[in-house]
């Protein structure tokens, strides 16, 4: 009876844990407000940033033409999780992902990243350069 009671504690005390840990990161303030809250990102606008970014794919592919493809092939599925990764990362992870871009991609702004940063991100999580938060 005894080793019940305790089993049922430890797990009480795991999902108590679990749960101020999830809830002191969703209250974690976002330091770019609304910005990045763009709801229509699309294949469109991550196609007209390839270009003027310059930008060229390392990991998936080295041919341009069959990236832009790849990327006006996903689906509306694929888009809507693209565009709540590239939120998050773009509202908590700016700084770091921005230094990663101009690592591994031809080097551009901050104020062009700031302006573009979702379209910039989705380009690397397509590639495969980083991987969707957890």
């Amino acid at each position: 009876m005894r080793k019940k009671s305790l089993k049922k504690a430890t797990i009480l005390i795991v999902l108590l844990i679990t749960f101020c840990r999830l809830s002191a990161q969703s209250n974690q303030p976002n330091p770019y407000g609304e910005k990045y809250h763009d709801r229509d990102l699309n294949a469109l606008k991550i196609v007209n940033v390839i270009d003027t970014a310059g930008f060229m794919p390392i990991k998936l592919t080295t041919d341009l033409r069959q990236f832009k493809a790849a990327i006006l092939q996903l689906s509306d599925r694929a888009y809507n999780q693209i565009n709540i990764d590239t939120w998050s990362l773009c509202s908590y992870k700016h700084e770091e992902y921005f230094q990663i871009y101009n690592m591994y991609y031809k080097p551009v702004k901050r104020s062009y990243y700031d302006e573009n940063c979702k379209a910039l991100i989705a380009l690397m999580l397509i590639d495969g350069t980083i991987k969707q938060p957890r």
